[in-house]
């Protein structure tokens, strides 16, 4: 696995199917086939964990019974990544065609590069990132 994109979750279940729907829609049939997903959620009541099991099926999830806040939920995810690269983000952002691609190439043009991220661009139109 090249790329492990991991999401913590907590009673945002429009901002997550969102998430989720720009990265599978934005990404290549190839580059799905490197990327998993892992999905934390912190006891959400919203059902967004019915959600996620039924509209994505491949996206890996974790439960938790109660809200571990965000730095522990991601701790938990990366323990269970298997991707060569980590890509940690929130649930409220969409991503624009090709990102994960790109993010890829770029980090991998150098040896040197330890982390790296897009550009977040804030609107009220909903546009994706």
């Amino acid at each position: 696995m090249l790329l492990s994109i991991i999401i913590v979750s907590f009673n945002t279940q429009e901002f997550l199917i969102n998430c989720l729907n720009s990265i599978f829609e934005g990404s290549s049939i190839d580059s799905m086939n490197n990327i998993e997903i892992i999905v934390v959620d912190n006891a959400s009541t919203d059902k967004s964990v019915e959600l996620v099991k039924k509209s994505f099926p491949h996206v890996k999830l974790i439960e938790n019974e109660k809200n571990l806040g965000f730095a522990k939920a991601v701790n938990l995810a990366a323990k269970k990544a298997t991707g060569d690269f980590l890509f940690i983000t929130n649930n409220d952002v969409q991503f624009e065609n090709d990102f994960f691609e790109k993010l890829i190439t770029f980090a991998e043009s150098d040896k040197k590069i330890g982390v790296c991220g897009g550009k977040i661009i804030t609107t009220t139109h909903n546009k994706k990132f």
